[in-house]
This record gives structure tokens, C-alpha cells and sequence, in this order.
């Protein structure tokens, strides 16, 4: 793969993880949709198959997680929720189901990338290092984030300190995972080097 084309598929996981991650709600309308985050993340894994072979089989979680998104966001936009569409007994389970998703598909996509930084890094650079720890501190945020009770959940939102420094670490975690790819996408040369002139043949019989 050319560092041209490698520097684009991880512009489009910068892009994806911003989007997928980041909420801005204008009104009703979301400026940052989730969807199209989750499509560029899909395109993105699917784009390093050349430099990274297993990192495609994260493609259709991450594009099924983008479908999933696309009604949320149509019904938002009407002031309609699409979890509270749902049957009680379905809303939950749905939920629990794309949230397991959502902390594999980054664990493995960190993992992965930690890979390749650790094939492109300079001596003495640790990017691959701090990727793994990210992964690791987003995993067991959003795993135990899945585990915690509803009702333990609206007691946690009364408490106004508690809300901040959580949204702190959050913003800390996404703000460390952007980093992260913008770090490695600067180790890709954004060209490639010119090929050194080959020597010239030597001359055939009869040339003066």
C-alpha cells in the first residue's frame, strides 16, 4: 500500500472516531451524526487490509453499527427516540448487544493499530504502547458502563461532581484515542521517496 492511500484509510478512522464518539446536538438535529462516523470506521479497517489482514474483519460491526444508526438519527430528528420505540423487554437487550459490540470493535481496532505503529515508530517511540493502554482504560470504562444498573445510573446523574469528572474521563479517553491515530498517520510519509537513478548499462559492443 502507498503511504498516500495508508494516510487516507487513517484519516478516515480519525474522522469515524470523532464522529462515533463525539455528540453535538443542534436543537434535533446531531452536527456530528454517529452514522457516518461508523461508515467511515468501516471503511477505514476495510481500507488497511493490505497493511493489517485481520483488521477487515471488524467491517461488518462497524457497518452494522452504523445501520443501526441511521433510523436513531432520522427518528431524532423528530423529536423521537428509537430505544423508547421499542418494547421494554427488547429496548435493553438491543442495547446491551451494540454496546458489546462497540467495546470489541475498538479494542480489536486499537489493538491492531498498535501493531502497525510498532512497525513504523521510531527507536525510542512508544506510540503502540500508549495505544494499548487507551484501549485498555476505554474498555473497562465502557464495559463497566454496560454492567451498572439503570437505577444505580439515575442516582449517579443527581450527583453534579460526579457527572463532571466522568465526562472528563470520557472526553480525556476520546481525546487520547484521536491523538493516537493522528500520531501514526504523521509517521507515514506523505509522500514516497524518490527512487534512487539506477546506475547506467554499460555500453553494448560497437557504441563509441
Amino acid at each position: 500500500m502507498s503511504p498516500a492511500l495508508l494516510r487516507r484509510q487513517l484519516t478516515k478512522l480519525i474522522w469515524g472516531l470523532l464522529l462515533a464518539t463525539f455528540d453535538f446536538n443542534l436543537n434535533t438535529l446531531d452536527i456530528l451524526p454517529d452514522c457516518v462516523g461508523w461508515f467511515l470506521l468501516a471503511s477505514g479497517v476495510k481500507g488497511l487490509g493490505p497493511v493489517l489482514p485481520q483488521l477487515p474483519l471488524l467491517y461488518p460491526l462497524a457497518a452494522a453499527m452504523g445501520a443501526v444508526s441511521v433510523p436513531e438519527e432520522v427518528l431524532q430528528l423528530f423529536g423521537a427516540d428509537l430505544w423508547e420505540a421499542l418494547p421494554g423487554f427488547l429496548s435493553p437487550a438491543v442495547s446491551l448487544v451494540l454496546q458489546v459490540i462497540s467495546i470489541y470493535f475498538f479494542f480489536q481496532l486499537f489493538t491492531d493499530l498498535a501493531t502497525l505503529a510498532a512497525r513504523l515508530q521510531p527507536e525510542g517511540r512508544r506510540l503502540d504502547r500508549a495505544m494499548r493502554w487507551q484501549r485498555n482504560a476505554h474498555a473497562v470504562l465502557n464495559t463497566a458502563a454496560a454492567l451498572v444498573p439503570p437505577s444505580l445510573l439515575q442516582q449517579f446523574e443527581n450527583n453534579v461532581a460526579a457527572v463532571v469528572a466522568l465526562t472528563g474521563y470520557v472526553l480525556f479517553l476520546v481525546i487520547w484515542g484521536l491523538w493516537c491515530l493522528v500520531s501514526l498517520r504523521a509517521m507515514v510519509p506523505a509522500e514516497e521517496a524518490p527512487a534512487e537513478d539506477a546506475p547506467a548499462p554499460p555500453p553494448g559492443p560497437g557504441t563509441p
